[in-house]
């Protein structure tokens, strides 16, 4: 007869250790939030809405759009649609028409039924208040998630969308993917500071720190170590002027 042999025990793994800050770092990224609260002291959410699920359904909509257009929107659409039941039971064709001036709007019609169908199903229409719980929605990823558990419920949490991430990396906080931005800043700022830093990042980002850097106004100038700065503000955009054409019509 075989005897089975006694499988091994399994090692346990052991959490891995975060690396150090520099305390350099953390004492510049502390000093250029300092002067990034009062050049943007109206930090904080710009998409509107009066409750978790509404801010929710706003942030997935806002993707590759305009916070402003999307307020455009919302301002109607939460008055036609006010719970999960309400999209999940949209007609198809309907939403899309609903939502289509913010783009991508087919896509986004099915996260919207997807996302309130999983609320219905798992958390009896309630938004859930913890980060696990909302990435297990359809179409709700970390940033999304951040944005709600900051500006919903309160809780610290960073949330990295492409304006956090530009600011990071040229300041030099962070050069990572958006997962390892969140996590550079999140050592970097103490907790109370997240959703501060999140907001101030955001607005920076949109109207300083934008693609082409506007680095002669920027009040973080000397803080910052990104190596083409601008020297002078970039020219405003001018709307280009159509060519009239020559009147046709026959001559009688």
């Amino acid at each position: 007869m075989v005897q089975a042999v006694p499988a091994r025990p399994k090692k346990k793994q052991q959490a891995r250790r975060p690396t150090p800050v520099d305390p350099a770092l953390r004492a510049r990224a502390r000093a250029i939030l300092r002067r990034l609260v009062p050049a943007y002291p109206d930090w904080g959410p710009t998409l509107e809405f009066s409750n978790p699920f509404e801010l929710l359904v706003a942030t997935i909509l806002a993707a590759q759009a305009q916070d402003e257009r999307i307020n455009e929107v919302t301002r109607t659409l939460f008055r036609k649609y006010r719970t999960p039941a309400d999209y999940a039971s949209a007609p198809k064709g309907v939403l899309e028409r609903d939502i289509k001036a913010t783009g991508f709007f087919n896509m986004k019609a099915k996260a919207l039924r997807a996302m309130s169908a999983g609320l219905l199903e798992r958390f009896g229409g309630e938004v859930p208040g913890d980060m696990e719980s909302l990435v297990g929605l359809h179409g709700v990823g970390r940033k999304t998630a951040s944005i709600v558990l900051g500006a919903a419920f309160g809780v610290p949490a960073v949330a990295v969308d492409r304006h956090v991430a530009r600011v990071a990396d040229r300041l030099g906080l962070s050069r990572a993917d958006p997962r390892g931005i969140e996590e550079s800043l999140r050592a970097l700022y103490p907790k109370k500071d997240w959703i501060k830093a999140t907001w101030c990042f955001v607005l920076h980002g949109r109207r300083i720190c934008r693609p082409t850097p506007m680095c002669p106004v920027c009040p973080v100038n000397d803080l910052c170590p990104y190596p083409k700065k601008t020297k002078a503000l970039p020219a405003p955009r001018t709307p280009r002027s159509r060519p009239r054409r020559a009147a046709s019509g026959r001559s009688g």
